[in-house]
């Protein structure tokens, strides 16, 4: 995969590391400054984060914040609160103490096949600045592969309006939007003439309230089911908020659930909703409740 892409131009994008900030505090205040160093290591489980620049730590100060990095790319490196990292592993002179204040994020896996042929597939749009939404799609990918979908559209003349959804579902920060605005900027990225705007979609909140039934030749396996069916109820809040301005589909729901085992399904909520601009589709409540057993040869 890789070999093919190079014929296009397109190198995978590798992961992105997670980063946080780390609070170095001293025993007590001291007469001169303490200097710690680049580079720095506290660790947490299995990994380690580094600060990224020398800092000081002044004169009658007792501590100092400088951001961190994990020497471990990927998204193992998420999801540490703030507080979890308390292990210091290069000593530096008259510290007692290393703790995180803010929680690890921003690590970011190698792009996988898929992801990598999706951007092949739009290489040869990227090799003109005319302007195409395919050429937009191909830019905003390489840019930055959390991002998961965009959504391109010209609201005004003269303007290009980008909506971009980070992995997961999730919307970008303004940190995501202002990096990708600054990146799109570029003379030889866009026409001299277009106005572009990044923007976060807007959330659109459903609520998922259902009943199912297993049939009664599957009595035996009722519980297998009944997580199936569960698991099946989170795929469906995954797929609905996959793609920015999917329509809220309970035809899918129904289609999922009995795919997992159940025989029958009752969806009171949500109902079929056309979404005709950009956002993404959440679930704000989830009301899967189990229904008994039914015999399949009645329905």
């Amino acid at each position: 995969m890789d070999n093919l892409a190079a014929l296009k131009r397109v190198a995978r994008n590798p992961a992105v590391a997670a980063v946080t900030k780390l609070k170095f505090t001293l025993s007590k205040p001291q007469g001169f400054a303490i200097t710690v160093p680049a580079g720095t290591r506290a660790k947490v489980d299995e990994l380690f984060f580094a600060t990224t620049k020398t800092v000081e730590i002044s004169s009658g100060e007792q501590s100092v914040e400088v951001a961190a990095v994990c020497l471990t790319p990927g998204t193992v490196g998420n999801g540490y609160a703030e507080g979890r990292i308390q292990i210091l592993v290069d000593p530096v002179n008259y510290v007692k103490a290393v703790v995180n204040t803010t929680e690890t994020s921003g690590g970011i896996d190698a792009e996988s096949d898929d992801e990598l042929a999706q951007r092949v597939y739009l290489a040869p749009s990227g090799y003109s600045t005319a302007g195409p939404e395919d050429a937009y799609r191909y830019l905003v990918m390489t840019h930055n592969q959390g991002i998961e979908d965009c959504f391109i559209v010209s609201e005004q003349p003269g303007e290009v309006d980008i909506y971009i959804m980070m992995q997961g579902g999730e919307t970008p920060g303004p940190e995501e939007i202002e990096n990708l605005q600054n990146y799109l900027e570029d003379g030889n990225r866009k026409p001299l003439t277009d106005r572009v705007m990044v923007k976060a979609p807007e959330l659109k909140e459903y609520e998922i309230d259902a009943t199912y039934y297993i049939a009664e030749s599957d009595r035996e396996n009722v519980e297998v089911i009944k997580k199936q069916v569960e698991s099946a109820c989170q795929e469906y809040q995954k797929w609905q908020a996959a793609v920015i301005g999917r329509d809220v589909n309970p035809s899918q729901l129904t289609y999922m659930l009995i795919g997992a085992g159940a025989c029958y399904v009752v969806i009171r909520s949500p109902v079929f909703e056309e979404i005709t601009e950009a956002a993404i589709s959440k679930a704000r409540s989830v009301n899967l409740e189990y229904g008994g057993l039914k015999d399949a040869r009645t329905l």
